[in-house]
């Protein structure tokens, strides 16, 4: 097999070395890897991002940690403080969500190619796992993908995660090879987080019952899922995000593609977590005859029909 600084390099050789990219960077083992990898591949121009979310105890001192990784790698490095917000959603989605609004800011002052992400083969599969059992359609199941591009309030980022098929206990080999320090997140033992339950009670209980290595199976399924999401993406024909749903040309498409579509249509307006009820709602009102007019949909937000259009509007207006 490859080193990992080899299918690293694989892994990103369409990718110009001389072009801005921000790296997103918790100070963790995975990041501060990810970071080695980058120079190692010949990236000359890195931004480190970091985002203090002030969740945990030892955020101030992670926050100074990739200040002075940055000064070691010779990289520039933007770091910003999570803004108090109304508890919405859960702490997981509202974690995400200020990660996601912080790359769009950064890549736009930056004008940045992409963002580097530190996610790995193991993280893969816990997506995977988690997507399944929640109930995920075609696209949750996909989990998470090499490369990305999504919507935020703050405008489009490019996510990259070429780190997807390389394994943690990989990760830790490397760490010892190279003798790099990082922070260690005590969150990750908590069991607050769904994905600290996976990891280490689920995950490890499945493999020591079933008696193989569950993780690989999980692995090889979700890069199996997203090769075929992306060529059931590319069958998505609508030119402009921002208008109205036609009724009458979704019901010309195969159920799939309207799932797909009303999915990708509803990730675009900014809908918390939309997934297979909120696309069943939206579905429900291509029957213009016994289906409803209206809908609701999360954070005061309702989908309407009206002459054959489905748009969103605020459940208050």
């Amino acid at each position: 097999m490859k080193s990992i600084s080899e299918r690293f390099t694989l892994a990103t050789k369409d990718l110009q070395r001389d072009a801005t990219y921000l790296a997103g960077v918790s100070g963790g083992r995975d990041s501060v890897v990810l970071v080695h990898l980058l120079r190692v591949a010949g990236f000359q121009n890195i931004v480190l991002c970091h985002l203090n979310h002030g969740v945990r105890k030892a955020a101030e001192a992670d926050s100074k940690f990739v200040e002075r990784l940055g000064v070691v790698a010779n990289m520039r490095v933007i770091i910003d403080i999570l803004p108090k917000t109304a508890k919405t959603s859960s702490l997981e989605n509202r974690l995400r969500v200020a990660r996601q609004e912080f790359f769009a800011c950064a890549t736009a002052a930056t004008q940045a190619a992409g963002v580097f992400l530190g996610h790995h083969a193991d993280d893969l599969a816990e997506t995977f796992l988690w997507n399944l059992l929640r109930g995920s359609g075609s696209a949750g199941l996909a989990g998470i993908q090499r490369e990305k591009v999504i919507e935020t309030e703050s405008g489009s980022i490019r996510l990259l995660r070429p780190m997807l098929d390389i394994w943690r206990s990989e990760i830790d080999a490397y760490v010892l090879e190279h003798q790099l320090t990082y922070v260690e997140d005590e969150s990750n033992r908590s069991r607050q987080f769904t994905r600290n339950r996976l990891r280490h009670d689920i995950l490890p209980w499945l493999e020591k019952k079933l008696g193989r290595n569950v993780r690989q199976n999980l692995h090889r399924t979700a890069v199996i899922l997203s090769e075929e999401s992306l060529c059931l993406e590319k069958l998505v024909t609508v030119e402009d995000w921002d208008a109205p749903l036609s009724v009458s040309e979704l019901l010309t498409q195969p159920v799939a593609l309207q799932r797909r579509t009303i999915l990708r249509w509803l990730q675009h307006h900014q809908i918390a977590d939309a997934g297979f009820n909120e696309v069943e709602l939206i579905r429900s009102m291509l029957d213009v005859e016994l289906g409803p007019a209206r809908v609701n949909l999360s954070q005061d937000r309702q989908a309407r029909r009206r002459v054959g259009k489905i748009s969103l509007a605020s459940q208050r207006s």
